[in-house]
């Protein structure tokens, strides 16, 4: 796997990120007015990932802000960036199992 896992994450981060920043104001207004009814600061919201080892191998975890009004359209966008993602990198595959799971290809 050598450095692969590292371009798996960028390539995954790169895609996510394109789709959030599309939706940046409306998330970004939301938290200000959640901020504001509540009357304490809130950290923003941000793009995070997280990778991690299970018996399959390495689990990479990405959490994102979507706007409320739209969570399940900005998801159906995202997990099509992820699969452009893929197809345009060729040491990438999906591979299958309980949750979709990405590894290098071999």
């Amino acid at each position: 796997m050598r450095r692969d896992h590292r371009l798996a994450e960028q390539q995954i981060v790169r895609a996510v990120q394109g789709v959030v920043d599309e939706y940046r104001t409306s998330f970004e207004r939301q938290h200000a007015e959640v901020e504001q009814a509540l009357s304490i600061p809130l950290r923003p919201p941000k793009l995070e990932s997280r990778l991690r080892l299970t018996e399959a191998g390495l689990e990479m975890l990405v959490r994102y802000p979507v706007p409320l009004e739209d969570a399940s359209g900005v998801d159906d966008r995202v997990t099509r960036a992820l699969l452009d993602a893929i197809e345009r990198e060729p040491r990438l595959k999906l591979v299958g199992g309980a949750t979709a799971t990405l590894q290098p290809a071999q």
